[in-house]
């Protein structure tokens, strides 16, 4: 089984939208801690309430911690490792505060959050920092509300004025397709155990078209 710590799902949420897709859903995952439906929806203001977008901060570390553990709790197929994953994150050089955003609902409560951080392309001749996305989670009383993709959306903003032209990930090809992700193969860039270079599960989305032309390497991620 691939496994990720890009979202820890509301298993529920995702046998629901498609029951053809059961099988690939099966092949998951701790990717993101939302019903995958709320990442392929559009973008209306997301329900329940104004949200305000904005970046972490370390008081909200225990906020998120208790976020996170819950999001993932509602998947039955993670592990319970992802908060302190994200704790161990934040200790990393290769951690970038201001693309570590929550949700905030107009009460007050973190309902979301996502990080992305540094990664390298690994090619025949130099390595090249991109992002990847890891972890994602939204409370499971707001899935299906449009927050993860919202959250999503204003992290790759960021993301481009920092500078990057790609996010990583590792996830459901089904549904991150619909998002503009696409099989890093198609790019010429293989995940280290990608051991045919055809893994659909390994996947990037170019912020910058043509970002990745003409580069050819290796990737290392969860």
């Amino acid at each position: 089984m691939i496994t990720t710590k890009a979202c820890g799902v509301g298993f529920d949420d995702l046998v629901k939208s498609d029951s053809r897709h059961s099988l690939v859903l099966m092949i998951m995952i701790k990717a993101c801690g939302v019903g995958f439906d709320t990442l392929v929806k559009p973008l209306p203001p997301p329900a329940g309430g104004p949200m305000k977008i904005r970046q972490e901060h370390p008081q909200d570390y225990p906020e998120v911690y208790n976020l996170v553990k819950t999001a993932f709790d509602s998947n039955p197929k993670t592990d319970g490792t992802v908060p302190d994953y994200l704790n161990g994150l934040r200790t990393k050089d290769t951690f970038i505060p201001k693309l570590s955003l929550v949700a905030q609902h107009e009460n007050g409560q973190i309902v979301g959050q996502v990080v992305l951080y540094k990664t390298e392309i690994t090619t025949a001749e130099k390595t090249l920092t991109q992002l990847v996305l890891s972890p994602i989670s939204v409370h499971p009383a707001h899935f299906r509300k449009g927050i993860a993709r919202t959250m999503m959306e204003r992290a790759f903003e960021i993301a481009q004025d920092l500078g990057y032209t790609a996010v990583f990930l590792c996830g459901n090809p089904d549904f991150y397709r619909k998002i503009g992700f696409a099989p890093t193969h198609e790019f010429g860039i293989y995940h280290i155990n990608d051991k045919d270079k055809n893994a659909e599960w390994c996947m990037v989305r170019e912020l910058t078209k043509g970002a990745l032309s003409n580069i050819s390497g290796t990737i290392n991620i969860e």
